[in-house]
């Protein structure tokens, strides 16, 4: 299983984003896709020993941030990170399922 998770998101973003993703896949085995600015991202992960996790970064340009008016975020930013995200996992979803 591989979980997308906005890296952006919450108030110590992306750094108690990235831990807890990185916690998460150690203790119980999972994928995770960090989406999210990579240079931003990048930096936070490198912080943490994740050689031998299922981790992948997933580039957004645009993110949520603090205080953007719902209804602009959600017609002008979100859409980016939130296809990105689905796309990564149906991805993994095809190239791990297969049709009997």
């Amino acid at each position: 299983m591989k979980i997308a998770v906005g890296a952006m998101g919450g108030d110590f973003a992306p750094e108690d984003v990235v831990t807890g993703a990185v916690e998460g896949a150690r203790e119980y085995g999972v994928g995770i896709y960090l989406v999210g600015p990579n240079d931003r991202v990048e930096p936070e992960l490198a912080k943490h020993d994740s050689s031998n996790l299922d981790i992948d970064l997933v580039h957004t340009e645009e993110y949520l941030v603090e205080g953007e008016a719902p209804a602009y975020a959600l017609r002008k930013k979100c859409p980016d990170e939130i296809r990105r995200s689905l796309v990564a996992v149906e991805d993994t979803l095809s190239s791990t399922t297969s049709v009997n």
